[in-house]
C-alpha cells in the first residue's frame, strides 16, 4: 500500500505512513490489491483455454488422420485396387454370360457330334441293308424285275448328300420300251423293312449322271431322232421331277427345243442343256451283281 500525501510504501496492515503519519486509505490499499490479483486470474483462464484448443486439436487432427490412413487402405491392397461393389456385380454378370455362352457352346458341340455320329451309323446300315438284299433275289424279282444275274445292275449314290447313300437299280434287259431304273432308299424310321423301292421308266434311255451341285441325277433317252431328259431330286425318299427338256436334234431338221413343255429359242435350249454335258461321269456306271462287287462297293 502507498501513502496518498508522500506516496511512501507501506506495509501491509499499516494504518499510518511511517514517514509523514497520514492515514492511510484502507479502500485504496483493497483496490491495489485487486488490481493486483486480476491478472493472475486472466493468466489462468487463459491457460485453461489454450489447454482445451490443444487437446480439441490434437484429437482432431489424430482423427484426420486415422480417416485419411483408412480411406488408403481401402483403395490399395498390396498394390491392387479393390474393386467397388458395381464392379463386383459387374464381374458376376460377366462370369454368369460367359459360363452361360460355354454351356451353350458345348451343348451346340456335342448336338452336331451325336448327328455325325447318327448319319455315320446310319450309311453304315444302308450299305448293309444293300447288300443284303442284292444277294436275295426273291427281293429283286419283286422289286426290281429281275431275271437272271446280268439282267439288274446297281449303283450305290447319295443323291441328297445327308450322308446316308441310295441305291440304283438299271434294268435293261427287256424290251427298249420297259427300260427303268429302280430307286432304293434307306429309312430306319420306316417300318416296311427300313426300304423304300421307286421305279422309274426310261422306256429307250436311261440314267444319264448326276449334278453334284443341284443334287439331281439324269435320265435320257432318244427314239427315231427325238431325243429326251428329264432330272429328279430326292424328296422325303420320293424322286420329284425338277425339269425335262426335249429336241428333235436326230431328224436332221431345224432343231426345235422344249423346256418343261415350252418352246424355246435354240440359243436358251443349247444354254440349258449344256449343263447336262457335265454331269459327273463318276456315277455313270452300274456294277453286275455279285459278291465281289457287294464287298468293294457296299462293305468295304
Amino acid at each position: 500500500m502507498y501513502c496518498e500525501k508522500c506516496g511512501q510504501k507501506s506495509e501491509e496492515g499499516d494504518l499510518y505512513c511511517s514517514k509523514c503519519g497520514n492515514k492511510l486509505n484502507e479502500s485504496i490499499y483493497n483496490s491495489h490489491n485487486i488490481i493486483k490479483r486480476k491478472p493472475n486470474a486472466k493468466i489462468f483462464v487463459g491457460v485453461i483455454v489454450l489447454i482445451i484448443i490443444g487437446i480439441g486439436s490434437t484429437i482432431f487432427f489424430t482423427n484426420k488422420f486415422k480417416m485419411s490412413e483408412n480411406k488408403t487402405l481401402s483403395k490399395t491392397n498390396s498394390g491392387v485396387t479393390q474393386p467397388s461393389a458395381d464392379d463386383t456385380s459387374s464381374d458376376s454378370k460377366t462370369q454368369t454370360n460367359t459360363e452361360n455362352e460355354s454351356s451353350s457352346s458345348t451343348s451346340t458341340q456335342n448336338s452336331k457330334n451325336d448327328e455325325r455320329a447318327s448319319k455315320q451309323k446310319n450309311a453304315k446300315d444302308a450299305k448293309e441293308k444293300f447288300a443284303s438284299l442284292l444277294q436275295d433275289t426273291t427281293w429283286l424279282t419283286n422289286n426290281a424285275e429281275y431275271k437272271n444275274s446280268g439282267s439288274v445292275k446297281f449303283l450305290i449314290l447319295d443323291i441328297n448328300q445327308d450322308g446316308v447313300p441310295e441305291m440304283l437299280l438299271s434294268n435293261q434287259s427287256g424290251s427298249l420300251a420297259s427300260w427303268a431304273i429302280y430307286v432304293v432308299t434307306y429309312n430306319n424310321n420306316n417300318n416296311n423293312n427300313n426300304v423304300n423301292v421307286q421305279k422309274i421308266n426310261t422306256s429307250h434311255g436311261g440314267f444319264a449322271g448326276y449334278l453334284s451341285d443341284e443334287k439331281v441325277f439324269l435320265i435320257n433317252g432318244e427314239q427315231m431322232g427325238y431325243g429326251w431328259g428329264t432330272a429328279y431330286k430326292l424328296d422325303n425318299d420320293q424322286c420329284v421331277q425338277v425339269y425335262k427338256w426335249a429336241d428333235n436334234a436326230g431328224t436332221g431338221k431345224e432343231l426345235e427345243g422344249k423346256i418343261n413343255d415350252a418352246s424355246v429359242s435354240q440359243a436358251e435350249y443349247k444354254e440349258f442343256t449344256k449343263k447336262f454335258q457335265n454331269a459327273d461321269s463318276n456315277y455313270k456306271e452300274f456294277y453286275d451283281i455279285n459278291t465281289e462287287n457287294i464287298n468293294k462297293y457296299l462293305r468295304n
